[in-house]
């Protein structure tokens, strides 16, 4: 059989090519297709995850592809804006004693940048972190939960902590470019200056710049550790500074134990469910055993109620306490009862102090009761008057009382109550002009 079949490559003339099929048809090679049809049904494939070969779902938490921490993730890894800084550094040429910043760093380094690798570290991340040391300080006067690292060129401080400083902000002579582990530069105009750093009883003024971080109050950085030659034991986790004077002072960081986490109510009822054992413990100080008036908050800020004596008598208001007897009673005189030496001593010294606080005058009243004294559980006297005999013809306030559940339906919605006694309540009702001898 002959195919006739024109191309274009033919001769100018329009030549033809001229094709010749074989006499009999060609048989297709049969050949084995394991191979090249499933070449990856039985071969495991490199997980994204743990970077080996396994089958299925990967078990393994995950981790930082730029260090291999399970803590956090390659965006925002500490060592990889470290090992990007350092790269830049690079960057700069130096000739001399001149340094040239390339085109590509030169906005920053004229402004002014500090690394602030911490801006995102949390606890796990600096126990992990070998030049760092986390602890508890105090900074003007406040406890602050501090990070000690020798990798941050500025230090700073939380801006929720930094509101109860009491310093004002001040202005900085240029702008401070901090770069975060995210990537990004925020920028810095103002700075807390010369804040107390407490180690050891020691006062070291510090200068903060503010930033917001996520789990600690202030970072102290290398111009503070430079600046009161520290030394840093990595493996300890042990600081020591020198104060103005030159002695040494040593701070010890926390070492493999994290801070106090706080879990919510639904995961505690779940935990107690399940058997855990649940523990209620709180602090007190046993080296004090008085407290003092100077300790209770209330009591300072409101010294016109909690005076330690009464000023005098109650003012003049217009319902006065009023002593009705029945009518034609005569004045009833008791005479008073035998006491002790001791006790009389002791009538004597109350009634001077009444006299010198004008809670009583000297009366020629043909009104009287007794006096007797009741011993208190401290062993003190307390006096009493003995007003039974003017009591029987005392003509008795009429009106009808509350009955207790009412006073618990008045009750409802308050939130403050107080226990607090009167002190000298007796002479804090002042008594009519007219009924004055009856008392």
């Amino acid at each position: 059989m002959t195919v006739s079949q024109t191309h274009p490559w033919a001769n100018d003339q329009g030549g033809e090519s001229t094709l010749t099929a074989p006499a009999s048809p060609v048989k297709k090679k049969r050949t084995s297709r394991w191979h090249t049809s499933f070449p990856y049904s039985f071969r495991p494939s490199k997980c994204s995850n743990c970077f080996k070969k396994h089958f299925g779902k990967c078990n393994e938490p995950p981790m930082c592809y730029e260090c291999g921490s399970t803590t956090h993730m390659k965006l925002s890894c500490p060592w990889r804006r470290q090992r990007e800084t350092s790269q830049a550094k690079e960057g700069l040429t130096v000739e001399g004693n001149h340094t040239e910043p390339t085109a590509s760093n030169a906005t920053s380094v004229n402004q002014g940048r500090a690394q602030a690798r911490d801006y995102a570290m949390t606890e796990a991340d600096a126990r992990a972190n070998p030049d760092s040391v986390a602890g508890t300080l105090k900074i003007n006067g406040r406890c602050a939960r501090i990070l000690i690292d020798t990798g941050a060129q500025r230090s700073f401080v939380s801006e929720a902590f930094a509101e109860g400083l009491d310093v004002p902000l001040t202005p900085m002579t240029q702008t401070l470019l901090v770069s975060t582990p995210l990537g990004d530069d925020v920028e810095r105009n103002h700075f807390y200056p010369s804040c107390e750093v407490e180690v050891t009883g020691q006062h070291l003024t510090c200068d903060f710049v503010p930033l917001s971080m996520l789990e600690f109050d202030a970072i102290l950085g290398i111009d503070w550790l430079e600046k009161h030659h520290a030394r840093v034991d990595c493996y300890t986790k042990v600081l020591e500074l020198e104060d103005d004077q030159g002695n040494t002072l040593c701070f010890e960081g926390d070492r493999g134990k994290s801070h106090a986490c706080i879990i919510s109510v639904m995961r505690a009822r779940k935990m107690r469910r399940k058997g855990c054992h649940t523990y209620l413990a709180y602090v007190v100080d046993d080296t004090k055993k008085e407290v003092d008036i100077k300790d209770v908050w209330v009591v300072c800020k409101y010294p016109d109620v909690f005076p330690k004596d009464l000023p005098g008598l109650p003012p003049d208001r217009e319902i006065e306490f009023v002593i009705e007897v029945e009518p034609g009673t005569k004045p009833i005189s008791i005479p008073p009862y035998r006491m002790v030496s001791a006790e009389l001593q002791e009538l004597k010294v109350q009634l001077q102090e009444l006299l010198d606080n004008g809670f009583i005058r000297p009366s020629h009243s043909p009104w009287g009761a007794p006096v007797l004294f009741v011993k208190k559980k401290d062993g003190t006297l307390r006096m009493c008057i003995d007003y039974r005999q003017s009591n029987k013809v005392t003509i008795k306030n009429r009106y009808p009382l509350p009955r207790i559940d009412d006073l618990f339906d008045q009750l409802r919605g308050a939130i403050v109550f107080s226990k607090i006694d009167l002190r000298s309540g007796y002479h804090q009702l002042k008594i009519k002009e007219s009924d004055i001898p009856k008392s």
